[in-house]
């Protein structure tokens, strides 16, 4: 353990530094994944509407000069590469997104009328919920092997009340590292409140009045 005022006073100054730094970065990062889902949101979106040109999307993927890969589903290299350019890409990550807009395009189709109105931003959250661009396309996801993994298989599925309980836990994974770094006060609050079993954390609306602090839900 340091002893001495300097350094012990120096290292707990550092430490709340990078407590704030650190909500900062994973806000940033929060951030720079919402612009993703949403550009492959866009992305996918502009693809419905190009595709319906006749011969217009095989024009512009023969330019490209790739070669032929037959996978699972609609092979979406062509138009990250047409997109992002050749020197932004690399054979994984096409193999990667092909696999999420291929689990987009599943969504849209069997939802269409859900995403005829603000598809891009309706997609981006779905993209969201699903626990991002990596898990959607079945990445990491149990039963899934290398074979798989490399040449685009199926995407993992996911029902409503999964993506219900998804989207709790981010929620309370970034209340917790948000009240962690901002260091901010305890309030006590003087009511029985439900938790899950077992859990030691629950997420409440609480606003902060003249008098204190008022329970909303």
């Amino acid at each position: 353990m340091a002893k001495g005022g300097g350094p012990l006073n120096r290292v707990k100054k550092e430490l709340v530094q990078l407590q704030e730094r650190g909500a900062v970065v994973h806000t940033d990062l929060r951030r720079s994944h919402r612009s993703l889902y949403e550009h492959l949101a866009s992305l996918y979106i502009w693809w419905r509407s190009a595709r319906d040109i006749n011969g217009y999307l095989e024009q512009e993927y023969s330019s490209l000069n790739l070669k032929p890969r037959t996978i699972e589903g609609i092979n979406f290299r062509p138009l990250l590469v047409l997109i992002w350019g050749f020197n932004a890409t690399t054979p994984a990550q096409t193999a990667l997104y092909s696999r999420t807009l291929n689990a987009v395009h599943n969504e849209y189709e069997a939802h269409p009328a859900l995403y005829a109105k603000d598809g891009v931003a309706k997609l981006a959250n779905f993209i969201e919920m699903a626990g991002g661009a990596i898990k959607l396309a079945g990445y990491g996801a149990q039963g899934d092997d290398e074979d798989d993994a490399e040449n685009g298989g199926p995407s993992q599925k996911w029902s409503k009340v999964e993506l219900d309980l998804k989207a709790r836990e981010r929620l309370l994974a970034d209340a917790l590292a948000y009240t962690n770094a901002a260091s901010l006060p305890a309030v006590e609050i003087e009511r029985h409140v439900a938790t899950e079993q077992d859990a030691d954390y629950v997420l409440m609306l609480v606003k902060k009045t003249p008098d204190g602090f008022k329970f909303v839900g």
